[in-house]
């Protein structure tokens, strides 16, 4: 701009000289220079401005980049801080949870085991990496493990797996290892994140449990006497297998049926059957049967419970060889014989020094499907090895059963899994092996259906967010779910076979006792209490506590589901600080509400009633100077006179009923007499009315609130029962008011009772729960029932 002016002084001076203004003292050649100077400085500034424009825009687009730059710069420092940080805390998780953790990357090496892996094996981090670890595997585990990772790992998929891996001690250990696949923020699959836990002492109990349920079931279908348990109605609910042999069938054929008909073939009940009359008079009955197969000597002991009798037990024992062991001799053979025949069990007769099959019954025939059965030998169907058969017979012996389970193969080249029972038998002379043959691969089957089952609830109690236990009545832990050790922050090796005291503090057992006393007497138990486990953990806890029964209905131990209600407890302690709140606000206003009201009756008594009674008045002043003459006025006074009289009434009537002067000048029992008569003049219901002696004196609060609570009752009859009479029962015993208030009307329904808008009976329960009572509002059936229970002492 300064430029710009410059030049055009110079070019007005230049102007003036080639006019002759001044021309004698410029020197013109220094002024033309000076123009050219000017000219040419103003040309070169309007040339070079788009250029310089250019410069400081490129200038601070510069600066706008540096500033974004050194933004990202730190919040690239920031997020590798960030990432550290979560690192090291990873790491540090890592090295101190109680499980061994793995990790692998994308490509499926093992990049990392934490410190309680490595202590486990007993190896290095290097020794360990990529496929290291696996040479600790169990040589029959090894490969199925590898493949199984390798599949899930192609997949992209989360997997579980149990196998057994050497630790440092060179002992090879149950791992059960649950592995889940790992993805960036940006979804980038990165590798996998694996826990590991020691269950070796758990595959061991369920070994032992196993085992011991099996012996059990030996122990009973080794006894040769037929044990039958029958329900009240004669169905079989149990059997051994010496029952069943006698109409050779399986248990799944039997449960359910009445025994009279699987064992006899009956419709109805044997003669003199021991099983009813034990069932009809619940004393132990006995008796001797005779039968198509023999004669039974029968003993019935009645089950009771509850003093009243949930089935029998029957125990048959075949005494026909006793009996009539000489008359029968000649024929026993061929009894035997159609027995061995005919039976629909599977029988052979063997001789044990060739193992050569001499007989076999149809049942034998059919099942096995051979056509020269009876010429083969045992050992071309019996699929075990001599040492497992030796084996096989070493463990009946030292367990003193006389069955077997063997693996014998059919003509269709099926194997089946079967349970030999064998018993010696003399015939002509030569000892041989009577063999009746069960198949029981259904059975087998089963169980390991049955295994799954259990393992799949083992998962799914795991899953609970409940803490789960099973406890024995010696008070010792078998079982807790997952969620139980992590309430405790302890595994299972450490909590499996202690005492209960021994895990939740001597403090909380003290508390807990009285339940576990009722629950270890028989009873299921609900409760919710305040435990203090230890001074880090303490909580109020909602419990379920279940028995568990033996055969015997003796309590075995007991089931615990425990939840932690502690926040709920809290948020109940904070309803209840907001009710009482809102009850103080609700008094405050029911006050207010009387005030006003007394404020009210007060002014219409005191205001509207003395100057409606001057109009009354002056209205009487003015009839007696009318003449007689002017009727049309006198009849419009006498009108107005009527008009005022009756406004007078109401006006008193209205002054009554917003605070009844007769509660504060006499009592609650006076006022709620003269209420009632009113009630009934006014609504044609007839009050039927019992109050208590005059002389109780009722301070003043609860009299006005009991009296309001009667006018809003018989206010809601009037306007919906549609009833004919009301009842009014009012007394003071035991340091309580109790009122009653019972109509013949149609009843108030379950929906208007708990209907948010019914205002009087909300009113009604409000005006009680200020006075810390009770109401209660039902339906009785041919009319409405307001309860109401309030404490009060005189």
């Amino acid at each position: 701009m300064a430029i710009g002016l410059m030049a055009a002084r110079r070019i007005i001076t230049f102007s003036d000289m080639l006019s002759g203004v001044g021309a004698e003292s410029v020197n013109v050649s220094a002024e033309i220079t000076a123009l050219a100077i000017s000219v040419l400085m103003f040309i070169g500034i309007l040339n070079i401005r788009p250029l310089l424009n250019n410069i400081y825009s490129a200038k601070r687009d510069i600066e706008d980049s540096n500033k974004r730059l050194e933004k990202e710069v730190e919040l690239r420092k920031f997020a590798e801080n960030l990432a550290n940080a979560n690192a090291v805390k990873f790491k540090k998780l890592a090295e101190y949870t109680p499980m061994m953790v793995w990790m692998s990357n994308n490509d499926g090496e093992f990049t990392y085991f934490n410190q309680r892996w490595l202590n486990f094996r007993g190896q290095t981090l290097k020794e360990e990496q990529k496929m290291g670890w696996t040479k600790g595997l169990h040589p029959d585990d090894k490969q199925n493990v590898i493949d199984s990772y390798l599949t899930a790992f192609n997949n992209r998929e989360q997997f579980e797996l149990e196998y057994r891996l050497q630790n440092e001690n060179g002992e090879y250990r149950w791992i059960y290892d649950l592995g889940t696949p790992m993805y960036d923020n940006y979804q980038n699959f990165t590798g996998y994140i694996g826990s590991c836990i020691d269950i070796t002492e758990r595959i061991n109990s369920k070994k032992e449990l196993k085992r011991s349920e099996k012996e059990k079931s030996i122990i009973l279908n080794a006894i040769q006497d037929k044990l039958i348990y029958l329900n009240p109605e004669q169905k079989v609910q149990w059997t051994n297998q010496a029952a069943l042999s006698i109409v050779g069938k399986e248990k799944k054929e039997v449960i359910g049926n009445y025994c009279f008909n699987v064992w006899h073939g009956f419709e109805t009940p044997c003669h003199n059957c021991p099983a009813k009359r034990a069932l009809n008079t619940g004393e132990v009955n006995s008796e001797e049967l005779t039968f198509d197969d023999g004669v039974f000597s029968i003993r019935a002991y009645p089950v009771t419970e509850d003093n009243s009798t949930k089935g029998v037990l029957v125990i048959a024992r075949n005494i026909t060889s006793r009996k009539k062991a000489e008359q029968h001799l000649k024929q026993s053979e061929e009894k035997f014989r159609m027995f061995f025949n005919e039976s629909n069990a599977v029988k052979l007769i063997i001789d044990p020094e060739t193992g050569n099959i001499l007989d076999a019954n149809k049942s034998a025939k059919a099942y096995y499907g051979y056509k020269d059965l009876t010429s083969r030998n045992i050992k071309e169907i019996n699929q075990l090895s001599d040492d497992e058969v030796r084996a096989e017979m070493e463990k009946a012996f030292l367990k003193n059963k006389n069955y077997f389970n063997f693996r014998h193969k059919l003509a269709n080249c099926e194997i089946r899994h079967v349970e030999v029972h064998s018993t010696p038998l003399e015939m002509n002379g030569k000892k041989l092996l009577y063999s009746i043959i069960h198949d029981i691969t259904d059975r087998i089957e089963a169980n390991l259906e049955l295994k799954r089952s259990e393992e799949k609830f083992r998962k799914i109690v795991n899953a609970l967010p409940q803490f789960v236990s099973y406890v024995d009545k010696e008070l010792v832990y078998r079982f807790v779910n997952q969620a139980y050790l992590d309430n405790f922050d302890l595994t299972e090796h450490e909590i499996i076979g202690k005492k209960l005291y021994e895990i939740i503090g001597a403090e909380a057992y003290e508390k807990a006792k009285p339940h576990l006393d009722k629950v270890l007497s028989g009873e299921l138990v609900r409760y919710n209490e305040y435990f203090r486990y230890s001074e880090d953990y303490h909580a109020y806890m909602q419990g379920t506590l279940i028995p568990e029964f033996d055969l015997k209905d003796n309590v075995e131990g007991y089931y615990a589901v425990l939840s932690d209600i502690t926040n709920l407890m809290h948020n109940q302690k904070l309803l209840e600080d907001s009710r009482n709140r809102l009850r103080v606000l609700s008094e405050h206003q029911q006050n207010m509400l009387e005030k006003e009201r007394r404020y009210i009756a007060r002014e219409i008594h005191d205001e509207l009633g003395q100057n409606l009674t001057a109009v009354n008045m002056g209205l009487s002043m003015m009839k007696k100077q009318i003449p007689r003459s002017q009727r049309d006025l006198y009849a419009k006074i006498q009108e107005l006179t009527h008009l005022t009289q009756s406004t007078l009434s109401k006006t008193k009537k209205l002054s009554s009923e917003l605070r009844p002067q007769l509660i504060d000048d006499m009592g609650l029992v006076a006022a709620l007499e003269w209420y009632l008569k009113d009630f009934e003049k006014r609504s044609g219901v007839h009050c039927i009315g019992s109050l208590p002696d005059e002389n109780i004196s009722f301070p003043k609060e609860v009299a006005l609130n009991v009296f309001r609570i009667i006018q809003e009752g018989l206010t809601n009859v009037y306007k919906h029962a549609n009833a004919k009479s009301v009842n009014i029962n009012l007394k003071v015993e035991n340091k309580y008011i109790f009122l009653n208030i019972v109509d013949d009307g149609v009843g108030i329904s379950d929906e208007n009772i708990n209907k948010s808008n019914s205002l009087g009976i909300m009113g009604m329960e409000e005006r009680v729960r200020l006075m810390s009572g009770e109401c209660r509002v039902e339906n009785t059936g041919h009319g409405t029932a307001i309860n109401i229970k309030i404490p009060f002492e005189l």
